[in-house]
C-alpha cells in the first residue's frame, strides 16, 4: 500500500508545507489581501449568476471562475502573469517563469472531481496517464479553489510541481480515474491523489462567511447595458433616448 494513503472517511484538512519558489510566495501574498477576497468573491458572485440554469452551474462556470482568478492576479502582478497559453498545454496561466494549472471545485475541500485531461478518446487517456508517469515528465503548479456553498468557504491551495510529482509517481495508475466516451469526462486525479495533493500543498488560505450566491442577474445586466448603449448612440445622434 502507498505512504500516501489517505483515510477516505476523514474529512479532508489542507496542510500547508511552505514553498521557496518565488512567484508562489507573490501568489500567496497576493491572495492573502483581504481587498483581493473580497473583489474575487464578487467576481465569483457574478459568474455563479451568469452561469447558473435553474439553481445549477452550467459548463461555462469553470472558464468564467478561471478568468475571475487569473483577472485578480494579473491586477496585482501586471505583465509577470501570462494567460495566452495553448488549449494543448497542462497549464492555465504563466506567472515569471512557473506555469500553473487552475482548477476550480464546488464543494469541499478534497470533495469533487479534478480534471487532468479533457478527451473522449481512450488513446489519447491512455497516453497521457502514461506520460504523467514518466520520469521525466514535469507537471505545472495546481492552484485549486474550492468554493463550499453550503457552508459559505472559499478555500485557495497551491499544490507545487514536485509535490504533484511525488503524488503521482507514488499512487502510479492510480492517482488517475479515466472515464472516455461521448459522455464522460476523460481522465480525471482520483480522489486518493487530490487528497494527497491538499495535505501537502504549499499553501492554504481559508476565508469564511460568504455568501456566492446573488450576483448580478444577467439579464438585468445585459438590459442595462443595452439601456446604456441606446443613451450613447443617442447623445452622439443628438437624438432622443428611445424606450
Amino acid at each position: 500500500m502507498s505512504s500516501l494513503t489517505v483515510n477516505m472517511a476523514k474529512r479532508v484538512i489542507c496542510k500547508a508545507v511552505g514553498s521557496t519558489i518565488p512567484e508562489i510566495q507573490v501568489v500567496e501574498r497576493v491572495l492573502r489581501s483581504k481587498p483581493t477576497q473580497l473583489a474575487l468573491v464578487e467576481l465569483y458572485r457574478r459568474s455563479q449568476s451568469e452561469h447558473s440554469r435553474n439553481g445549477k452551474c452550467t459548463m461555462e462556470i469553470g472558464s468564467s471562475r478561471e478568468k475571475d482568478l487569473v483577472s485578480v492576479l494579473m491586477l496585482d502582478l501586471g505583465a509577470s502573469v501570462c494567460a495566452e497559453i495553448d488549449n494543448s498545454a497542462l497549464e492555465d496561466v504563466r506567472i515569471g517563469t512557473q506555469l500553473f494549472s487552475i482548477k476550480h471545485i464546488t464543494g469541499a475541500v478534497g470533495t469533487g472531481s479534478i480534471k487532468a485531461k479533457w478527451t473522449a478518446d481512450a488513446d489519447q487517456a491512455r497516453a497521457f496517464v502514461a506520460g504523467s508517469l514518466a520520469a521525466e515528465h514535469v507537471h505545472p503548479h495546481i492552484l485549486l479553489s474550492y468554493l463550499d456553498v453550503k457552508s459559505g468557504k472559499l478555500t485557495l491551495c497551491c499544490v507545487e510541481s514536485m509535490r504533484c510529482t511525488e503524488v503521482i509517481h507514488s499512487l502510479g495508475i492510480d492517482a488517475f480515474k479515466v472515464a472516455v466516451g461521448t459522455n464522460n469526462r476523460g481522465v480525471e486525479y482520483s480522489r486518493q491523489a487530490i487528497q494527497a495533493f491538499v495535505t501537502g500543498c504549499a499553501f492554504c488560505i481559508e476565508v469564511d462567511g460568504i455568501d456566492f450566491l446573488g450576483g448580478l442577474d444577467p439579464y438585468q445586466r445585459r438590459m442595462d447595458e443595452i439601456r446604456r448603449f441606446r443613451e450613447e448612440m443617442a447623445h452622439k445622434a443628438g437624438d432622443e433616448v428611445p424606450e
